[in-house]
């Protein structure tokens, strides 16, 4: 350990205590320092544990009266303007016993999460002024200073000790992984700002998460659907692999994928049908391990009919009118095609768009003879397909 009497050290000093703890099986850094400038070397060393799947965790500074400048190494870690989105580690502000933001805490755009700062009890060094760390006697300890003492350096420690524990809960978690259940049980439950990130540590959540889900299924199982293709998303945070299943309108569940290491999957389905997918987590030897909760997507379609009809509006024109209804959904803008039969097939002849009620329409200049037409609407993801009768008409 180097440093000058100050306290301080160098980039080249921080970069081998990093290069250091990694190489001597650290799987967590914690960072409670900071300055406004970054290096080649530092950012070497952040590269070098992040490729080593080491979590490196950092205090985001105390500078919040002086403007929030950018803290290094924690704008290393999440980078600006982030929002707590990827990253190599966690950059750590600090808050109030209350859950709002420490007044001294930096604020940005590159916040991991928060964790308290003030006044938080603790070893003291022995070379560290009482004035700054008031100290407090630690019942049953034998030797060391303790005392109160506040700041980010304060709070991200914290942070790197419920890193331990939900590590410890679930070995199989990759860094960026445990990152992210940190970041998704704080306060702030998915929602993230610029003053204490995505919200204040919750170390009880964040176990329990490693562990399991809040439903009590071991793994948490999420989709999304376009059109007729479904993408779905499971945190690979409970088994060494996984196993997909399918039931489809209610009939018996069928193996999509035996066993995969993936965490998303994506089909196109086909319409007309309800799908439930589920998630078994397996072990190493590949036996199951526990289940996601359900995830059902409909797909099938709204009724429709289309209705036509045509009339003589002048000597030889004709107006012909269509109007297509659906079943709860709305029909504007759905294509609908003219068709005229010719004596053998039926021919395309126009097609257009419904407007907001369902209704389109065509005017047309014709020789002198017998016609039959008819209007077919083909058909989309959420509405089934619909053909008008035959209309006949003369034009004399």
């Amino acid at each position: 350990q180097a440093g000058g009497p100050d306290g301080s050290f160098s980039d080249v000093e921080e970069a081998a205590a990093i290069v250091w703890a990694v190489d001597h099986g650290a799987r967590i850094v914690n960072l409670s320092l900071g300055g406004r400038e970054t290096s080649a070397i530092e950012r070497h060393a952040v590269e070098y544990a992040n490729a080593k799947g080491v979590l490196l965790v950092a205090a985001v500074g105390n500078d919040f009266e002086s403007g929030s400048p950018l803290e290094y190494p924690a704008a290393l870690l999440q980078p600006p303007g982030s929002r707590g989105a990827g990253g190599v580690g966690l950059a750590v502000a600090a808050s109030t016993r209350s859950g709002t933001r420490a007044r001294f805490s930096n604020t940005g755009t590159y916040l991991s999460l928060a964790a308290p700062g003030e006044s938080v009890f603790g070893a003291v060094s022995s070379l560290s002024p009482s004035s700054r760390y008031p100290r407090a006697p630690l019942p049953g300890s034998a030797a060391g200073l303790y005392g109160y003492g506040s700041g980010t350096s304060f709070a991200a420690p914290q942070v790197a000790g419920a890193a331990a524990l939900v590590w410890a809960a679930n070995p199989s978690l990759r860094a960026d992984e445990v990152a992210s259940i940190l970041e998704g049980t704080a306060s702030g439950r998915g929602t993230w700002s610029a003053e204490l990130g995505f919200g204040v540590l919750d170390v009880a959540a964040a176990v329990a998460r490693a562990q399991g889900t809040a439903d009590g299924s071991i793994v948490r199982l999420d989709g999304r659907r376009s059109g007729r293709r479904v993408t779905l998303a499971w945190p690979g945070l409970a088994g060494a692999s996984y196993r997909l299943l399918l039931a489809q309108d209610g009939r018996p569940e069928q193996v999509l994928i035996a066993s995969t290491t993936q965490t998303t999957a994506s089909w196109s389905l086909t319409t007309g049908s309800v799908y439930t997918f589920a998630v078994q987590a397996l072990d190493a030897a590949g036996a199951p391990l526990g289940r996601s909760t359900p995830w059902t997507v409909s797909l099938r379609q709204a009724a429709a009919s289309l209705r036509l009809t045509a009339r003589q509006v002048g000597s030889r024109s004709v107006s012909v009118n269509g109007h297509l209804q659906v079943s709860g959904t709305d029909p504007t803008r759905r294509p609908v095609v003219l068709e005229s039969f010719d004596g053998k097939r039926w021919e395309r002849a126009a097609s257009a768009r419904t407007d907001t009620t369902g209704r389109i329409g065509w005017r047309y200049r014709l020789d002198p003879g017998s016609y039959r037409i008819r209007a077919r609407f083909p058909g989309s993801d959420d509405v089934a397909a619909a053909t008008s009768r035959p209309v006949d008409f003369v034009i004399r």
